[in-house]
């Protein structure tokens, strides 16, 4: 009878033995396969360039314009006939963010003096071979066609102004009234989109018209979000409703405001590109290593999706050829979905 037992318990040892070393094997197998996955940077998106960019854009003519990692310059590069056309040296301080220009002759870069910690705006004209520094009193400037719009501060008073490219032949557009926070003017509707701060972080989202004077409060006491597009003439807005992340565009030509629905997971988006009418993000898979963009069309409320096998894809930097062809970065390399 003891025998017996010993037996039986020899057997259970030898079956959970057994078991167990299966489901090891089982996992080192899973992150062996996981590691030959992370070393494949791609299954349907080819590199295009070996070398390191920063801040692209392409060109109505399909000419990829960037700041080049290995050197201090803008590079223009023909995409069809994989060709540097021209580089265009550029002496500015470390630059934190550029934004191009409607027809990408025009680069508007936010820099930091890291030796007097001073944020230094320049401008640059392609067609000129121009370097513009702005003064330093200029806050939160864009592209408004070939003009520059923005904050400035004189002494303790802010005014919204219009200059051209370089920062020359400024005009006052107004001084802001009820505007804690100055986010966006379209010209053409003389409509001013600002903050105006209320308790524990909360805002209003005001639109006010400098023509007829009149005030809307588009969104009242809400934690809120905003990414403006200006060559889209839109704003982009997330904020938060019982739990749920809602996120609309304001079209600033007409005032009217389209939510967008079928947001995957409902997630909260920190990074992503709206381009016409159509909002381009990404949700990282931790496991698998898989970043897959998603394609919201905002006219159909349709969502589209593009797998990329690799880490890093980053969705604010996609664009768009004349072919409307997708490009993205991912750890600052240049790919192309095939």
């Amino acid at each position: 009878m003891l025998n017996n037992r010993k037996k039986i318990i020899l057997i259970i040892t030898i079956i959970i033995l057994f078991f167990g070393l299966l489901i090891m094997f089982l996992l080192l197998n899973k992150n062996k396969n996981n590691n030959n996955t992370n070393s494949t940077k791609t299954t349907n998106a080819k590199q295009i360039l070996n070398d390191t960019i920063f801040f692209p854009t392409i060109n109505e003519n399909s000419e990829l314009l960037y700041i080049a990692g290995k050197e201090q310059a803008i590079i223009k590069y023909s995409l069809k006939d994989k060709t540097t056309i021209k580089n265009y040296p550029i002496d500015v301080p470390y630059i934190n963010y550029v934004s191009w220009s409607n027809d990408k002759k025009l680069i508007l870069m936010n820099t930091t003096d890291q030796i007097n910690n001073l944020e230094i705006f320049y401008t640059y004209n392609l067609e000129q071979e121009k370097l513009s520094k702005l003064n330093e009193n200029i806050f939160d400037p864009y592209w408004s066609d070939d003009k520059l719009i923005y904050e400035y501060l004189d002494v303790s008073k802010v005014s919204i102004n219009q200059s051209d490219w370089d920062g020359t032949n400024f005009q006052k557009i107004s001084d802001p009234e009820n505007c804690d926070e100055f986010k966006y003017y379209n010209p053409d509707t003389q409509d001013i989109y600002c903050e105006n701060v209320k308790e524990d972080m909360l805002v209003d989202f005001v639109r006010l018209n400098l023509k007829s004077k009149k005030k809307d409060i588009l969104y009242e006491n809400v934690f809120i979000t905003e990414k403006i597009y200006p060559s889209e003439q839109k704003i982009l807005i997330q904020y938060k409703k019982e739990d749920n992340n809602i996120f609309e565009i304001i079209n600033t030509t007409d005032g009217s405001i389209f939510k967008i629905n079928n947001i995957t997971n409902n997630q909260n988006l920190d990074k992503f590109n709206l381009i016409s009418d159509k909002l381009y993000y990404s949700l990282n898979n931790k496991v698998t290593s898989e970043d897959n963009i998603f394609i919201a069309d905002t006219k159909t409320n349709t969502i589209e999706q593009k797998q990329f096998i690799g880490e890093n894809l980053d969705p604010t930097t996609i664009l768009l050829d004349s072919n409307n062809l997708i490009y993205f970065l991912s750890n600052n390399y240049l790919y192309k979905f095939n």
